[in-house]
């Protein structure tokens, strides 16, 4: 299996009609464009399911930040989004205060940057009908990361501006604070979107019924190799299939959606809500659960910063993320499965019915786009959710195989892995198992809550000693918690690792901070994940403090 070199490239899968969106309809025929309302009162919303768990709450999803923005091949610039005042173009879909790209595009030509002609309405292919300087085909890609200026122009100036081709409606896209947004002339793209906007629009009918209904919904629960030659990602025979789900939305992100707006993430609720696809899993395989992300620091060197502000998928089909491995979203027309990815599509080249537009590892099926940021207002043909693990080793003959020797010249990267039940002895640190603490705290103790035991109690103070029968060097607190519980923290949120991705410099915790050395978690009081597991068990039967919370910790960007 191939993949780009740089480890956080990987990572991102883990973390997804008419030309109308190109400026001219396919038959020819003219529409009355209609101009989109916000709804008049909420239509009724599935509330949170017993079989549905969501773990942490949305804290910052205002557009107050930046976004990167580029015309054609010109130099790209950071554009203040506080600027855009306009209202949107889609009230009838966006929450007040959410943008889409296609809002951007009308705040460049209020601002001068290109002469836009929009006739201000919706067409019967549910979207816009445009042109840009006088001519249509234009589209856009787009890249959720939040690069500096500097970083943009050195990638641009590279010719490595990584962005991503999508078959999502422009004016239904979610803009994020620090998406990279490149708007361009594409007539080879724009022919093919033509052919799967058609082939959509020749199945849905959500203009008369309101319903979404997707045709089919897989479940992956292995990785299959891939084809030689790379191409589409070969998800070979799944393990589950649901056909023709009628999808309800759930209200999950009141935040960003009007209410009743249909998202991916509303695909998966759907199946864990509904005895008639849930009943397939067996009993203790029925829960969904969706993991807030925050801001997220990525990159070989972790300097790229990545506002995630989404729920991730988890755990479904009785199979939870850990750690390196993770579900992952690839969603589409079946004609157009192949078109993208690792630059091996079946469009990816320059014979007939190629492009060199389509030689890019993501687009199509495969853009990194969280569930609960994409709206699916017209039910796409396929949706597979497909388990990725960046520890196995793939065979075409063998099949899978699981083993740390996928990154044998980075050694650090074993150390970054932890088991769903268990860590992997690596001689390094090791978690405490603190429901078989010989004397747990209970309220009573004078420091109740607090994370830093050395805060009061000094080496010298402390009666404990090691395995080794050595007194400790130090008072770290994940070692006091083998004996003494974990003095009122909260129980674990059902992961088991890269701790740091999240939680940053979290008040308390010392030298937690120190964790962020790429992979290396050389914290010594604070090791993440070892002292995080440890005092913020999953199974946890002890007593805890529901006056503490497990926050997500915003990164607050340089």
């Amino acid at each position: 299996m191939s993949f780009p070199s740089p480890l956080w490239r990987a990572l991102a899968l883990i973390l997804p009609l008419a030309l109308t969106g190109c400026g001219s309809d396919n038959d020819g025929s003219a529409s009355t464009p209609e101009v989109p309302q916000p709804p008049e009162s909420s239509s009724p919303i599935l509330r949170p399911h017993k079989n549905i768990e969501l773990v942490g709450v949305p804290k910052h999803t205002e557009l107050d930040g930046k976004i990167g923005v580029q015309i054609g091949s010109e130099q790209p610039w950071l554009l203040d989004l506080s600027r855009i005042t306009l209202p949107t173009t889609r009230p009838d879909i966006f929450a007040e205060g959410q943008h889409s790209a296609f809002d951007v595009l009308r705040y460049l030509a209020d601002e001068g940057m290109i002469d836009l002609d929009w006739d201000g309405g919706i067409t019967a292919q549910d979207t816009v009908n445009f042109t840009v300087n006088g001519q249509p085909d234009w589209w856009f890609k787009f890249n959720h990361n939040s690069y500096t200026i500097e970083s943009m122009l050195e990638q641009y100036q590279a010719g490595a501006l990584e962005v991503e081709y999508t078959y999502d409606r422009i004016d239904q896209f979610l803009v994020k604070n620090g998406t990279i947004l490149q708007f361009l002339h594409t007539p080879d793209f724009s022919r093919e979107l033509t052919k799967v906007r058609d082939s959509e629009m020749s199945r849905t009918d959500f203009a008369e019924t309101g319903k979404v209904v997707v045709p089919k919904v897989y479940i992956h629960l292995k990785m299959r190799a891939l084809p030689e030659g790379g191409g589409t990602p070969y998800l070979g025979q799944p393990d589950y299939t649901f056909d023709n789900v009628e999808v309800q939305p759930f209200d999950l992100r009141p935040d960003l959606w009007q209410p009743g707006t249909v998202t991916m993430a509303d695909v998966f609720a759907t199946i864990a809500a509904t005895p008639e696809y849930n009943n397939t899993f067996a009993p203790d395989e029925r829960k969904l659960q969706m993991v807030y992300w925050p801001t997220l620091r990525i990159g070989p060197d972790r300097d790229h910063w990545a506002e995630v502000e989404s729920y991730a998928v988890t755990q479904i089909a009785g199979k939870h993320e850990d750690t390196l491995a993770a579900w992952s979203l690839f969603a589409g027309e079946s004609m157009s499965r192949s078109d993208f990815f690792n630059g091996g599509g079946s469009k990816c080249g320059s014979g007939p019915g190629q492009s060199p537009e389509f030689c890019a590892f993501f687009g199509g099926h495969l853009i990194h786009v969280m569930p609960d940021n994409r709206v699916l207002r017209h039910a796409t043909e396929e949706i597979h959710l497909f388990w990725y693990d960046l520890w196995v080793t793939l065979d075409p003959e063998q099949g899978e195989t699981r083993s740390k020797k996928k990154w044998p010249a980075k050694p650090e990267h074993y150390q970054f892995y932890m088991d769903p039940t268990n860590p992997i002895p690596d001689g390094i640190k090791d978690l405490k198992d603190i429901n078989n603490a010989l004397a747990p705290l209970t309220n009573s103790h004078f420091g109740w809550g607090v994370a830093d035991c050395s805060q009061c109690h000094s080496v010298e103070g402390i009666h404990a000693k090691n395995d080794a029968g050595e007194r400790f060097e130090r008072v770290r607190a994940y070692e006091c918690a083998e004996c003494h519980g974990s003095n009122g923290a909260p129980k674990g949120h059902e992961m088991n690792g890269r701790c740091f991705w999240c939680h940053q410099s979290v008040i308390g915790h010392r030298d937690m901070a120190d964790n962020g050395d790429g992979l290396s978690h050389t914290a010594d009081r604070f090791p993440d994940p070892y002292s995080c597991v440890t005092c913020h068990r999953n199974d946890w039967d002890g007593i805890t403090d529901p006056a503490i919370t497990l926050d997500m910790e915003f990164i607050q960007q340089p």
